[in-house]
């Protein structure tokens, strides 16, 4: 199971993924929503999407809809990694169906505790 990493700063990606493999798990990277979209349907084993807001192409929000509206991605958790700070744009992430949401920057420790609740709840299921 990878987790997918959907940022268009090449060196944050770079940062999160070191945070992940140091962690044990395996990332895929996106530059922008349409590759990100591209990927998921791939049929990668995706168990995860760590997603910003503001992306080339389509922006999170898009993503994120799109993501809720197919069967076949819709239980895929998502968390919001973004710059935006704004309350209105966290409580249109959670309603949208996003997991939890992260201002960047982040603190590296709350990120790893974040990732690995979301990915034990979902363990359960």
């Amino acid at each position: 199971m990878d987790i997918l990493i959907v940022d268009d700063n090449e060196a944050l990606r770079q940062v999160v993924d070191l945070s992940l493999r140091l962690s044990g798990l395996s990332s895929l990277h996106a530059g922008d929503g349409l590759e990100a979209l591209e990927l998921i349907q791939s049929g990668r084993d995706i168990g995860l999407i760590l997603l910003d807001i503001d992306l080339p192409k389509m922006n999170g929000f898009e993503v994120l809809k799109r993501l809720k509206q197919d069967e076949a991605t819709r239980d895929i958790p998502v968390i919001m990694l973004t710059g935006r700070n704004e309350l209105n744009d966290k409580a249109q992430s959670l309603s949208l169906g996003a997991v939890d949401y992260l201002s960047k920057p982040f603190d590296l420790e709350e990120f790893r505790d974040c990732i690995q609740r979301v990915l034990s709840i979902t363990a359960v299921r």
